[in-house]
């Protein structure tokens, strides 16, 4: 058993005892079966890493699939009365930085994925000028269905839905989270601070680097203004510094 297929295998199981400990009445694996996984028997390949590889994606991506199922069926708060979709996340499996908001507003809900409104056309524009795509990354939000008329998840919903969240990232195992803006900042990392005092400062969730910085929404304000304008280099900034992180060549803006 590789350390890759055991973080997978025991951040599920977790994910699962939770649920079960919350009170759901099914879900899509029970522990138990997680025993029999232990011990993958991948279809023959070319190489014993090229096997390891595959077999560690296979297990990220059903367990993947298992907590959106889970997310799709949740009932425990009262955002589920007035969703579309839910909006469990997106992306790569194996991805190197994660992006994590708020919640999902009216476009999220109505597609049932994370960042496509307006707020997600500038992410999109974010990631591609950090010299990815959306498919290189992973992307989700701390609440996983839309609060009414676009409003901040209360205390309550986020402590109700953010073990999904958790699980999704303890799995995953990105070598960076981002977190955008002030309620997933303060929520993952369970810090009091305001996002203008933990914007551009690393810091660190479950032993993963951790890179506060500021919502598209936010960056979307009145183009003419000193602070958006100022908000906007800061953001900048904060990516670059994601990508001296993680070895990652910093690309000219405008070119």
């Amino acid at each position: 058993m590789t350390m890759a297929l055991e973080k997978i295998l025991d951040a599920f199981s977790g994910y699962l005892r939770h649920e079960i400990e919350e009170g759901r009445g099914r879900v899509d694996l029970d522990p138990a079966t997680l025993n029999a996984l232990r011990n993958p028997q991948p279809a023959a390949p070319p190489t014993p890493k090229q096997a390891t590889s595959n077999a560690a994606t296979v297990k990220t991506r059903d367990s993947m699939q298992a907590i959106a199922r889970n997310v799709e069926a949740c009932t425990r708060c009262e955002l589920c009365k007035t969703r579309t979709r839910s909006v469990p996340g997106q992306g790569s499996q194996q991805p190197e930085i994660a992006f994590i908001g708020d919640g999902p507003g009216q476009d999220e809900d109505q597609q049932g994925q994370a960042f496509v409104g307006r707020a997600g056309e500038l992410l999109t524009k974010m990631i591609n000028a950090m010299g990815y795509t959306r498919d290189d990354v992973w992307i989700g939000n701390i609440v996983k269905c839309r609060p009414p008329n676009d409003r901040m998840p209360t205390d309550k919903e986020i402590e109700t839905c953010i073990a999904h969240a958790k699980a999704q990232l303890a799995i995953l195992q990105p070598k960076v989270i981002i977190c955008l803006g002030a309620t997933a900042t303060k929520a993952l990392l369970g810090t009091s601070l305001d996002i203008t005092a933990l914007r551009g400062q690393w810091q660190s969730y479950d032993g993963i680097d951790v890179m506060p910085t500021f919502h598209p929404e936010l960056l979307l304000r009145d183009a003419t203004s000193a602070e958006t304008k100022q908000a906007k280099r800061n953001t900048w900034e904060d990516l670059q510094a994601v990508l001296k992180k993680l070895g990652r060549p910093l690309p000219v803006r405008g070119k």
